[in-house]
């Protein structure tokens, strides 16, 4: 940070003349979308270039952030105003969001040539930039949320993007998902602004040292709901499987890169400033942490399809950090914690734009994300089989490359809490830790070894073509983040200190020096690699690998999804039971069950008919079965959202 600062400061630009580098980076996505309609889908040349200049430009502000302190208010919205700021924390993840945004657009152009509504993308890519930005660069938690909800609408277009049945349900599953959390999250606010009158991130420290626990508990649990939807926290995780492989790979690479960040961000800031050193809210991030560690890589082990692999490894990998975050909550000996959850975060996105857009490489080719079509697929393709190869074995923690730093951190972190914790239990979590670090590296084998070393297939209905190529400019984007795992592995001293010096005072720590490459972190390192080349050996190829010569694998994960098996049958349940308890009622005479039973269980169009004794005329209304309402998880939850919108729009007419 220190040399992008003095890097400013040889441009000869004044402070006085920085005061638009907060605008230009929240605001300028935004109003350079408005320029993808105009220009349509005839003229894809420039759409394409503006997209990519947007995202550069941005970049480039990005790297001024360190040089100069900024701040922003627009006061009078919402009858408080936004409030925005770029210090420590927020700066980092604002360079980092920024960069992953222009690797993305690098590889968007090819990927999506012969698609349709590219300029519908283009548009909302920019716009979802833009939010980003601003929950990442917000001072108070009011700008985060408005932010936080504007991205969730923005990126549920990606998701809905090829417009086939299965992206439409993976779609309304992420918005309902989102928009569900969002509720809880503004319940959340609505807490603290009452008890502590503040939700500016400095002054909710000083604020909460005199509320009531009990209080702020139940705000904090409120925020990690919202907040733990968008990071996709067990276990409301279940968007996460199903958005991923249905967006496209320039989007999948982003959803699970860094706009998961998000909800980990404003987990760091209810951690730090809200909830400190409170055991309880510890102890519960550390359970779900643990389980959706563990949870998404056996999905990940057990998948056959590439981009749902990739998702479940994500799932896994926010598990990782969750841990962290938990140690980080305990306010015992945080330095390590700290320092892994945020590497980790910076590791995560670089690997998984490099795995998620070699991915699309092989999509665009041919088609498919079938591990058992796409059975050496990429044999041939030296460049991408090395930049897939660094990032599969980042990501599973090898060392020399920028996954050990992170992991090794966290696992450091486990260690040294053992003291201060319940011993039992972190001994627990931590062989949980090094089994999930061990299945990382078994599912990435079985994706390398199933796309570059296998057979190809050859069959009367499936014939390869040649080995999958990337076109430069998307050669350049898996090159460059790849490059990055390289040398932040190889030389942490160089990048990693500095980064935990300069952010030292958001996560209140004391950065220490650190033997990287002792034996201690070594033999943690080699114990969960040894695990995972004994799962990808015995487990893998003998039991998830048919024996029939074709590489097939035997997935189990149907019996796992969370919506279909547990979300949807109690909905059902509850809406059986208030069913059943209007039909007990209905024999009760009354104004308010008579309105009951026309508006729910009856048709409210009667006809006439003919008495058939010495009585009046009946009204018959042809009774009708009562009406499903729990068809899906996605529609129960957006009534719930249309319940945060109408709350939301009253209390802004009120308080105003």
């Amino acid at each position: 940070m220190g040399s992008l600062a003095f890097l400013a400061g040889r441009t000869g630009i004044g402070v006085d003349k920085m005061m638009y580098i907060i605008p230009v980076l929240v605001f300028l996505p935004f109003f350079s979308a408005f320029f993808m309609p105009v220009l349509g889908e005839k003229r894809t040349t420039w759409r394409d270039r503006i997209l990519l200049l947007s995202t550069m430009v941005v970049f480039g502000f990005s790297l001024l952030l360190p040089q100069y302190h900024q701040e922003l208010s627009i006061p009078m919205l919402m009858g408080v105003g936004f409030h925005f700021s770029a210090e420590s924390l927020q700066i980092v993840l604002a360079i980092l969001a920024s960069l992953v945004f222009m690797l993305s657009a690098m590889a968007a152009p090819v990927y999506f040539k012969g698609y349709p509504h590219v300029t519908r993308y283009s548009a909302f890519f920019l716009m979802t930039e833009g939010a980003l930005l601003g929950v990442f660069l917000s001072a108070d938690l009011l700008t985060t949320f408005v932010f936080f909800e504007i991205m969730s609408f923005t990126s549920w277009v990606w998701v809905a993007q090829n417009e086939t049945e299965k992206s439409r349900k993976a779609a309304y599953t992420y918005l309902s998902i989102a928009v569900g959390g969002g509720m809880v999250l503004l319940y959340g606010l609505m807490i603290l602004q009452s008890h502590l009158h503040t939700l500016r991130f400095h002054e909710l420290h000083h604020a909460a040292e005199h509320a009531n626990p009990t209080v702020l508990l139940t705000a904090a649990i409120c925020l990690l709901v919202g907040f733990g939807a968008k990071a996709g926290l067990y276990p409301l995780h279940i968007w996460l499987p199903k958005a991923h492989p249905e967006a496209p790979a320039p989007a999948s690479a982003l959803l699970s890169g860094i706009l998961t960040k998000s909800g980990i961000f404003g987990i760091f800031v209810t951690v730090l400033f809200l909830v400190p050193g409170n055991e309880t809210f510890a102890m519960l991030l550390l359970g779900l942490g643990t389980i959706t560690m563990l949870l998404g890589a056996l999905l990940a082990l057990l998948s056959d399809d590439l981009k749902r692999t990739l998702a479940c490894s994500s799932l896994s990998q926010i598990g990782f950090i969750s841990v962290a975050t938990a140690l980080l909550a305990a306010n015992h000996d945080t330095t390590l914690a700290a320092g892994g959850a945020l590497l980790h975060v910076i590791n995560h996105a670089l690997t998984k734009l490099v795995l998620f857009v070699s991915a699309g490489v092989f999509y665009k080719t041919y088609h498919t994300n079938d591990l058992n079509q796409l059975r050496g697929a990429g044999r041939g393709s030296w460049y991408l089989m090395l930049c897939f190869f660094i990032g599969g074995i980042s990501l599973a923690g090898v060392p020399g490359l920028a996954g050990y730093i992170s992991k090794t951190l966290i696992h450091e972190a486990i260690v040294e809490n053992m003291h201060v914790w319940q011993h039992s239990l972190l001994s627990l979590v931590e062989k949980l830790f090094l089994l999930s670090g061990g299945l990382t590296l078994a599912y990435m084998s079985k994706l390398f070894v199933t796309l570059f070393v296998q057979k190809p297939v050859v069959s009367e209905h499936h014939h390869h073509s040649g080995s999958v190529k990337p076109d430069w400019l998307t050669g350049l984007s898996i090159g460059v983040a790849a490059l990055g795992l390289v040398l932040f592995g190889a030389l942490p001293n160089l990048f990693y200190n500095e980064i935990l010096h300069y952010t030292a005072d958001f996560f209140h720590i004391h950065p220490h020096e650190i033997h990287w490459f002792s034996t201690v972190n070594l033999q943690g390192s080699m114990t969960s690699l040894m695990i995972g080349l004994l799962v990808f050996i015995f487990v893998v190829r003998l039991f998830l690998t048919s024996r029939d010569g074709e590489g097939r694998v035997r997935v189990i994960q149907s019996s796992l999804d969370l919506e279909s098996r547990l979300y949807q049958p109690v909905i059902q349940i509850v809406c059986f039971i208030g069913a059943l308890f209007a039909r007990i009622l209905h024999s009760t005479p009354g104004w308010l069950l008579t309105l009951l039973e026309e508006t729910f269980f009856h048709n409210r169009n009667p006809r006439i008919v003919e008495g058939t004794d010495d009585h009046f005329a009946l009204y018959n209304r042809g009774y009708t079965a009562p009406s499903k309402y729990s068809q899906t998880l996605a529609f129960e939850l957006m009534l719930f959202g249309v319940g945060l919108i109408i709350t939301l729009l009253y209390l802004l007419i009120v308080n105003h």
